[in-house]
């Protein structure tokens, strides 16, 4: 608890017309003694006296719950809450909620301040429990960092704890490689996310994404997870509509500044409490067999320089689709392929030849993404002509042939006397001269070959 309750160590508490004093009602769900708290007690429960109240509106964290309360004129708190901010949510579905956080410099160490007020009071009025609801948390900026899984905490004071201890990130704004993050790390069952629970992602972002979000953000919602989006300041709201679900008057929020994050908290809380409510009971939980169903022993063959062919064991009972995704090791941007559930091989081609690739195979199921199945294979270099010589030799010409690259579309030939043509060559002179095999714009490792023109006869 805050020592002194700000008022008595002199904190400066600014009167505010907010809420009047015909606006407070009974409250019983304070969790310390009225003599502490300074509230008068009636035989049911504690009760606001409306003689000399200042209007003062002020957060207060006192355990796990937030309060606002109100002090009189000298600076003695008297009531509680406002009519209506102590809501809770009372359902015990269950759900798996992502808070994807933006940490970008544009925000700033005191903004941010205010972010973490504003996910605590927004957190507050859910049942949080492993049977229950789950919290996990990402902040991402020029790249996403998983702050806790979803499996991390059980209890709603751990949570609010976490919040209170998050610490400021800075980075640029890529919230396409932020949600994929979200797809890829906190939605898979290792890191605590529920195959039978329902899903819902809630963004918060101040800019325009640096990337695609609208890619990630559909993968996401083809897969029935729902996606809130809250902007503030300089957030763009048509990329906020375009990765929100619909109905987007329920899922898409836009402030002019921090401090007025806090007016979007009765609403949103409502919502999602409703939301909630009414996906639980669109979609009844899988069965225990359903969340053992994951696909197994993934294997790569049929390796070249510009495909590969992939196939695995699928489970017992299959899911609803596949997400196979692949990427160079090295960087590059990931690329995906939806296939149906009864299907178990792909065959990926337009890969770039010599290259590293990560590729991981996710089961989607109607409410949740599977374990991956994960795999790492290089393409083969491509083909190089081979038996490259030299052969009708003269002062001012030589003859080249090699054996044909298979796949070649045409030849690139190199000599290391520039401008000089090969059936123009000087006499006794030495020449390296270099063969790539052309496949579109990519070139093989070359073939090549030192030779000396003949001396002119006398």
């Amino acid at each position: 608890m805050p020592a002194g309750f700000y008022g008595e160590m002199g904190f400066n508490i600014k009167p505010q017309n907010n809420y009047s004093p015909q606006g407070i009602s009974r409250w019983n769900g304070i969790k310390q003694s009225p003599a502490v708290l300074g509230c008068v007690r009636l035989a049911d429960g504690p009760i606001c006296r409306p003689d000399k109240v200042l209007c003062c509106r002020f957060a207060l964290y006192l355990k796990t719950e937030v309060f606002f309360l109100l002090y009189n004129s000298s600076l003695n708190v008297i009531c509680y809450s406002p009519a209506g901010s102590h809501f809770q949510c009372d359902t015990s579905a269950m759900t798996d909620i992502v808070l994807l956080v933006d940490g970008s410099w544009s925000i700033g160490r005191s903004n941010f301040k205010l972010i973490k007020e504003f996910l605590s009071t927004l957190i507050s009025p859910f049942s949080i429990a492993h049977d229950k609801i789950r919290v996990g948390l990402s902040q991402y900026s020029s790249d996403p960092r998983t702050e806790w899984d979803l499996g991390a905490y059980t209890t709603r004071e751990q949570v609010l704890e976490a919040v209170r201890n998050l610490r400021y990130k800075g980075g640029n704004t890529f919230t396409g490689l932020a949600l994929t993050h979200v797809l890829e790390q906190n939605l898979k069952p290792d890191a605590g996310a529920r195959l039978e629970a329902e899903k819902l992602v809630i963004l918060l972002t101040d800019g325009k994404s640096q990337d695609d979000a609208n890619l990630a953000a559909q993968t996401l919602k083809n897969m029935g997870i729902e996606i809130f989006a809250i902007g503030v300041k300089n957030a763009d709201e048509a990329e906020l509509k375009q990765v929100a679900s619909e109905p987007l008057e329920l899922t898409v929020y836009n402030v002019l500044d921090f401090p007025l994050l806090s007016n979007l908290v009765g609403r949103l809380t409502r919502v999602l409490c409703a939301r909630i409510k009414e996906k639980s009971k669109e979609n009844p939980f899988s069965s225990h067999a359903d969340l053992l169903s994951l696909p197994t022993d993934l294997k790569i063959s049929a390796v070249t320089s510009k495909s590969m062919h992939l196939t695995w064991s699928p489970p017992l009972r299959p899911p609803k689709k596949y997400r196979i995704v692949y990427y160079p090791s090295k960087g590059g941007t990931p690329k995906e392929v939806i296939l149906d559930g009864a299907v178990s091989s792909l065959r990926l081609s337009n890969l770039t030849s010599h290259t590293e690739y990560l590729v991981s195979v996710f089961p989607i199921y109607d409410t949740a993404v599977g374990d991956g199945l994960r795999g790492v294979t290089s393409t083969l270099p491509l083909s190089s002509p081979r038996s490259l010589r030299v052969s009708e030799l003269s002062h001012n010409s030589m003859r080249l042939s090699w054996k044909a690259a298979p796949g070649a579309t045409q030849y690139l030939v190199l000599c290391s006397a520039p401008e000089v043509l090969l059936d123009g060559l000087s006499p006794s002179t030495e020449y390296s001269v270099a063969v790539y095999a052309m496949y579109g714009e990519d070139a093989s490792d070359p073939a090549s070959i030192q030779e000396t023109t003949s001396n002119i006869s006398p």
